[in-house]
Order: structure tokens, then sequence, then C-alpha cells
């Protein structure tokens, strides 16, 4: 009876303990910095696929211009000796495509402004934009020879080089723009992934005020020494080397995401077996060996 009576009022003092935590400042912050990120994640999400959808408005563009080009290309080849409405022909297809080119250019446009709200690194944009460049330099080179065969037939299309020069600055811009984000995108993966685990004895915890009264503590503005925990990735970090034959966890981890593992030395391992499930409650691990 008298056991029966202990397991309760063990039980009580867990829950109550989980509950302080639960109900916390701490706690409360860290659930909504989570939920805050999460928001951040699926806006960043979003924000990929409509860059995808107006990639594939500008590759429809610039195959547009190709087919007028090829239309242009024969008009000028078969335009000696023509009369002057021929000419008229030629420079409204030099028209149609300066307007196509500045229908794509208000395209990448939108596409800059939607890739710095992009929040997700693809290595296959990066290939398209890299097809983009590669496309708009043939254009120069093409344009150039338009200009040249035009001239002879008194037809101008200096605009037409001034916009495909254009073009290619933007796209220039707009890769800079995405190296940035990706950048972005990787710190913020690295700051949603960072935890830190602190290995002391009780008087080094003691006297760092990182565990006192039964709790731990890692706030600074508490005058706890932070400088005894190291940084790590939560998704590389599967064990942790105790160098002690003794240990014991002071932070809250759920049971089942962890196990210690004895060495022939007699010195103990932690293993965390489901890092998500071990992180979920705090991401500063405290033990004392």
């Amino acid at each position: 009876m008298k056991s029966i009576n202990y397991l309760f009022i063990a039980s009580v003092l867990i829950f109550t303990a989980i509950s302080c935590v639960e109900s916390s400042s701490k706690y409360k912050t860290l659930m909504a910095e989570k939920d805050s990120l999460q928001v951040q994640a699926n806006n960043i999400e979003n924000n990929y696929n409509e860059t995808l959808d107006i990639l594939n408005d500008v590759e429809t563009g610039f195959q547009a211009i190709r087919e007028s080009e090829g239309k242009m290309l024969v008009d000028l080849k078969n335009s000696e000796g023509q009369t002057s409405s021929k000419k008229a022909q030629i420079a409204a297809e030099v028209e149609q495509i300066k307007e196509i080119i500045a229908q794509n250019k208000a395209r990448i446009a939108q596409l800059e402004r939607k890739l710095s709200q992009s929040g997700k690194e693809n290595k296959s944009l990066a290939e398209t934009i890299e097809r983009m460049q590669n496309e708009l330099n043939e254009k120069s080179a093409l344009v150039a020879t338009l200009q040249e065969q035009l001239n002879q037939k008194e037809v101008k299309i200096s605009e037409l080089t001034q916009t495909v020069s254009s073009l290619s600055s933007n796209v220039e811009q707009l890769t800079q723009q995405t190296e940035n984000q990706q950048q972005v995108i990787s710190d913020q993966d690295a700051n949603l992934n960072a935890v830190w685990y602190c290995i002391a004895t009780r008087k080094e915890l003691k006297n760092a005020k990182i565990y006192s009264g039964g709790s731990v503590l890692t706030d600074r503005k508490g005058g706890a020494d932070m400088s005894l925990f190291i940084k790590a990735d939560l998704r590389n970090l599967h064990s942790i080397y105790l160098n002690s034959s003794s240990a014991k966890i002071l932070s809250i981890h759920p049971e089942g995401s962890y196990s210690f593992e004895k060495g022939e030395d007699k010195t103990l391992t932690l293993n965390i077996t489901d890092p998500v499930k071990f992180w979920s409650v705090s991401k500063y691990l405290v033990v004392r060996k």
C-alpha cells in the first residue's frame, strides 16, 4: 500500500513539474517562436511555387522571341529589291520582337520581387536562371547581326538592342538576389535546428548558475554562464561522450528518445535515438556527471 502511495505522490510531482514548465514564460516564448518560424516556412514555400510559375512564363516569352526572330531572318534574306512596304513589314516584325521582350522584362521584374520573398533553395532554379542568361547572350549576338543587316537596309533597331542589354542586366541582378536568398535560407535552417548541450559536475553547474534549486537556468539575464554550453545541429548530433561512469540529465527531455551506453572503460555515452522528440521540450541539454 505504501508503495502505491509513493508512486502516486511521485506521479503528481512529475505532472506538476511538467505543468510548471509548460506554463513558464520561457516555454511559451519558445512555442511562439516555433509557430512564427512555421508561418515563415509556409510563406517561403508559397513564394517558391509562384516563382517557378513566373519562370515558366519567362521561358514561354523566350520561345515566342525565337519564333519571331526566325521569321524576321527569313524576311531579311528575301528583302533585297523589295518595295518600301516590305521594309515596313520588317520594321513591324522588329516592333513585335520589342513588344515580346518588354513583356518578358515585366515578368522578370515580377520574378525579382518574388525571389526576394522566396524561402527554398532549389538547384533547378539556379540552372534555369543560367539558361536565361545564356539565352540573352545569344539574343545579344543575334541582335548585333540584325543591326548590321537592317542598317544596310535602312531599318533601325537601336531601341531593341538597348532593351536586350537592360534585360541582361536585370538577369544578372536576379542571379545575385538568388544567391543572397539561398544564404538567408541556409541561415534560417541552421537556426531552426540549433541546440546546446552542457556536461559538467555539480560544482561547475552551481558556480555557472546553470542549475539551482532543482531547476535548470539558461537565461543570461539571470546570471547563467552560457560559456559551458556547446552549440550543435540536432540533425547531426546522435551521441555525446560523457567521459564519466555516472551521469544524470537535469534538463527535461521525453523518455524513450534517448539511452545511456556504457563502454568497456565503464564511461557513459548518451545516445539520442529520436532527435525530434528529444529536443521537442527544450533546446538546451544539461547533464551532471
